[in-house]
């Protein structure tokens, strides 16, 4: 219970009277939420902060709850969290900082002195320097969030490692509790073919259950319970999925598109759920002919069992292309030659067009004549409720914003 004061009318001309009232902390959780879902909440939530210790702690947790630094106040910040107030740290279930080219892994005392970061669920880097050859990395405040006791999510985007013992020093901090693993446009500085001669084990991550873009060397990563890969197939690369990709994975998205190699995806995965996410201007036709061959390159289709297909077609010129009735023809034969010889049970269909340019056009009509389209060719598998599709068009508007022009969604419920 918490205690405010409340000033009610004494009346007939008698003084306001003072009265102490009691409120329950689950009523505390509810105005507090409430005011954390308005816009800019954080200083009316400092300003309830005040009320007494109660009100405090619920307060803190919601203003402390995600902090984002970037390089331009980098050292201040992390001195305020690590050093001035560290006891406010343990608020703290999501970080990210951008280190401005800095390197991640440099010693000082002042940040990590009196920080206890018990409650990080979720770290993201970007834009550093990952080197460990300097001195005592272990007392950087970098080392510090990697070894906090409940972190789950790691997110590394932007950074250079110096090397694969880098990458494994910064894995190892993390290995017995992290889940969940992204790497976006990471680099390395040696590549990890230049690091032959160099004894480094990969740390042992019984707990990952999910990997998303793996640097383009694969560097050996020990996840025997992996349960969840997500690749991307950048312009150049030939894919080869990594031999230590565990044959227990479940769930594979592969991102690409219909102008890269078909990755190789091995002799011994066996997923149940495939998402095959395409973007670009090809043709539909040439994209679903990608499809039909990333199917043939699976090794055991058989145990699919919940099928995502998504088109991105992003138009830079005056002139839309639609799928034809050929398009949808083909790719439901694709999609029934596959349930014929697995345990298919649900397909999700996504189609969005971006627009980078004005275009007036009648939409209601194009709907009109799109939708039936789609609906006329894979109406085999409408019929027996295994698909769920959905159809859009967006334009990028002035502010980098997206707006809806057309849009539809039918079938079976989604696959989330």
């Amino acid at each position: 219970m918490s205690e405010i004061l409340i000033q009610t009318n004494g009346g007939d001309g008698a003084k306001d009277v003072l009265q102490t009232a009691k409120l329950p902390v689950e009523l505390i959780h509810l105005i507090i939420a409430f005011i954390n879902d308005g816009n800019n909440p954080h200083e009316t939530l400092a300003a309830c902060s005040l009320v007494c210790r109660t009100w405090h702690n619920m307060c803190c947790r919601h203003i402390f709850d995600s902090i984002v630094i970037d390089s331009d106040n980098l050292a201040p910040r992390l001195t305020f969290f690590c050093h001035t107030a560290p006891r406010l740290s343990e608020y703290v279930r999501h970080f990210s900082i951008s280190w401005g080219g800095r390197n991640c892994f440099i010693p000082d005392w002042s940040w990590v002195s009196g920080a206890v970061f018990k409650n990080l669920r979720t770290l993201r880097l970007e834009n550093g320097l990952c080197s460990v050859s300097g001195p005592s990395p272990f007392l950087s405040i970098t080392n510090f969030l990697l070894a906090a006791p409940c972190l789950k999510e790691l997110i590394l985007r932007g950074c250079a490692f110096e090397n694969l013992p880098s990458l494994y020093f910064t894995l190892a901090l993390c290995s017995n509790t992290l889940e969940q693993l992204t790497f976006n446009n990471v680099t390395f500085i040696y590549s990890p073919e230049d690091d032959k001669y160099i004894v480094s084990s990969p740390p042992h991550m019984g707990v990952l259950r999910k990997l998303d873009s793996p640097p383009r060397y694969h560097p050996v990563i020990e996840c025997p319970n992996l349960e969840s890969l997500i690749i991307r197939v950048d312009p150049g690369d030939v894919w080869v999925l990594p031999s230590w990709v565990p044959s227990g994975l479940t769930d594979l998205t592969i991102h690409a598109t219909a102008r890269r190699p078909i990755p190789d995806l091995g002799k011994n995965i066996r997923p149940s759920h495939l998402t095959l996410s395409l973007s670009g201007s090809l043709p539909y036709a040439i994209s679903i002919q990608w499809i039909q061959g990333c199917i043939d390159r699976l090794p055991f289709p058989q145990h699919l069992r919940r099928f995502k297909i998504i088109f991105q077609r992003s138009i830079t010129r005056p002139g839309v292309s639609y799928p034809k009735d050929t398009d949808y023809d083909n790719l439901l034969e694709i999609i029934q030659r596959l349930r014929e010889h697995s345990a298919l049970v649900h397909i999700n269909l996504e189609i969005t067009i971006f627009l980078y340019h004005a275009l007036p056009t009648d939409w209601a009509e194009v709907k009109a004549r799109e939708v039936p389209k789609l609906k006329r060719g894979l109406d085999p598998l409408f019929e027996a409720n295994v698909l769920h599709a959905t159809f859009a068009v967006r334009r990028q508007t002035s502010d980098e914003g997206l707006e809806t022009l057309m849009e539809w969604e039918g079938g079976t419920a989604e696959w989330q």
